[in-house]
């Protein structure tokens, strides 16, 4: 469990009674003081650090790092995690890839926009920890606080001069886009709290202004509509929102297709007085999913974590397995001509990713490494990583397109070799014992493919990082290659989900959703699979 969820269940714990406590009788003996006592001799002699120096620490720490700024101390964070990776750096137990850091301008204009920053984070951080919780009505009475002291910030013309100069990835580093999520989980809580018109009004707030967190505009079009729609019935005003989200350049993929679906929804629907609207709203034609069918048998009585549905799996010599449906329909394939396969998600074209683009990863631009101890490129989740290195992005999908075989998987060889074990964003070496793996897939994918695919991903890193289907399958011996999204009893495909499948079926890949049911049940003692 995480720090947090320990601490909730110490305390669920304490507030029980302990079957001792009945012969003792009195409070001495209450698991409250149990428990307590036992913490105090595990943690022997403890001291409480001043917190006017140690905040001064701490933005030490952000200064020398901003890929980590999250210093949250009950998650184990106070600048500790900062320190503990150093101090494995120093004793060589980790390795971080070799780049240049080359800053040619400060994030921050003075100290006084470090506080700021560092005081939004704590709001932020705050605010999470009360929703995570489901501390719905506290979590506003926060947000009211946090929305009372951003307000200032937000409108200040010469902050948002000194954040609108800086790049779109070095911006999140700014109170003022802090407070802009901060407002982003505001309309969460009043959405929890039934306050559609506040949330509404709050949403309005948001999409006027374009110069914070923009990836999140797609989203707030999104629950706007909605809110209009479904909670204050204002159809009309709805329509007029989804045109709007429609016509922002900077709504894309999924959450462009669930601005038009709604729009097709409100005109299709029976007896709607928009019937002749749907015209209105344009979106590139999205190509039929095709759809596999299997039936699978459903455990029951058997207990099991975070598992909806428990399938079982024959086995050999009569043995049997519990398992989940992706492994389920990944020995099915297994079956029927794919014996190679992952299931992988997104992590697959990653990796691939990782691979291929490593030189480009790392290569010298301004401003993307801004300390010693960097996984990757700060603007590595934006446009700007595209942006940034055009040319050489671009030569490299035409040298994959064209490459053979041969070299494609000589490639990979070479950067595995030369790299394997680096702290590098996007690829686990600990899954694989090689890179034979790739190679496989590869051989299987082809250039034009493997190109394909990867150009997606690096032209909009953010919007299509996710989505990508469950299963990648292949066959070395037949050069077969198949992509497979899972999907379990009463589960069904999300907009991104849609659109990569459409894209890779467009690409000529052998793509589709296989829907598994649950049929039968069978009681046995389960052996849980790794």
């Amino acid at each position: 469990m995480t720090k947090p969820r320990i601490i909730e269940e110490l305390l669920k714990k304490g507030e029980k009674t302990s079957i001792s406590s009945m012969f003792k009788g009195g409070s001495t003996g209450t698991m409250e003081k149990t428990i307590l006592s036992r913490a105090k001799t595990y943690l022997g002699k403890v001291c409480r650090l001043d917190n006017r120096p140690r905040a001064v620490f701490i933005r030490i720490l952000m200064l020398f790092s901003l890929y980590n700024t999250n210093f949250d101390e009950e998650s184990g964070g106070g600048g500790q995690n900062q320190l503990f990776q150093m101090l494995m750096v120093n004793i060589g137990r980790v390795v971080y890839p070799s780049y240049r850091v080359n800053r040619d301008r400060s994030v921050f204009e003075d100290s006084a926009a470090l506080a700021r920053f560092e005081a939004a984070l704590q709001f932020e951080m705050d605010i999470q920890a009360l929703t995570e919780h489901g501390k719905w009505s506290l979590a506003y009475e926060m947000y009211k606080q946090a929305k009372e002291a951003g307000k200032h910030i937000c409108r200040n013309k010469h902050y948002i001069k000194w954040d609108s100069d800086l790049p779109e990835f070095l911006r999140v580093y700014t109170a003022g886009s802090v407070y802009t999520r901060v407002d982003n989980l505001g309309v969460e809580i009043l959405q929890r709290l039934k306050l559609y018109k506040e949330a509404v009004d709050l949403l309005e707030e948001l999409i006027a202004q374009d110069l914070y967190c923009v990836q999140y505009r797609g989203h707030w079009y999104e629950r706007l509509a909605l809110n209009l729609d479904v909670h204050l019935k204002s159809v009309e005003k709805s329509m007029a929102v989804l045109k709007r989200g429609l016509l922002d350049p900077t709504v894309r993929t999924g959450r462009r297709l669930a601005l038009y679906e709604r729009a097709r929804k409100i005109c299709e629907a029976p007896k709607s007085k928009y019937a002749d609207k749907i015209n209105e709203f344009e979106h590139q034609n999205v190509l039929p999913t095709p759809e596999v069918h299997i039936e699978g048998i459903v455990m029951s009585d058997a207990t099991t974590v975070d598992m909806k549905y428990k399938f079982v799996m024959q086995g050999d010599s009569d043995s049997v397995t519990l398992c989940a449906v992706e492994e389920l329909v990944l020995e099915h394939y297994k079956q029927n001509g794919y014996p190679e396969g992952l299931h992988a998600e997104g992590s697959i074209v990653s990796n691939l990713f990782v691979l291929l683009f490593w030189d480009i990863m790392f290569m010298n631009v301004p401003n993307v490494f801004h300390g010693p101890f960097q996984s990757c490129p700060l603007d590595i989740a934006t446009r700007d990583f595209y942006l940034s290195r055009q040319h050489h992005v671009d030569d490299r999908l035409n040298w994959l397109k064209s490459a053979s075989v041969e070299e494609l998987t000589t490639e990979v060889g070479q950067i595995w070799s030369e790299h394997e074990g680096k702290m590098c964003a996007g690829i686990n070496w600990d899954k694989f014992s090689g890179p034979n793996t790739h190679q496989n897939l590869i051989t299987c994918m082809g250039g034009r493919v493997l190109a394909g695919i990867l150009e997606r991903y690096v032209m909009d890193p953010r919007h299509t990082r996710s989505g990508f289907p469950d299963l990648t399958l292949w066959n070395t011996d037949t050069k077969q290659f198949k992509i497979c999204e899972v999907k379990g009893p009463n589960d069904r495909l999300s907009y991104k989900q849609i659109l990569w499948i459409d894209y890779l079926l467009k690409l000529g890949v052998d793509a589709e959703v296989c829907y598994v049911k649950a049929v039968g049940s069978k009681k046995l003692k389960p052996v849980l699979k790794n």
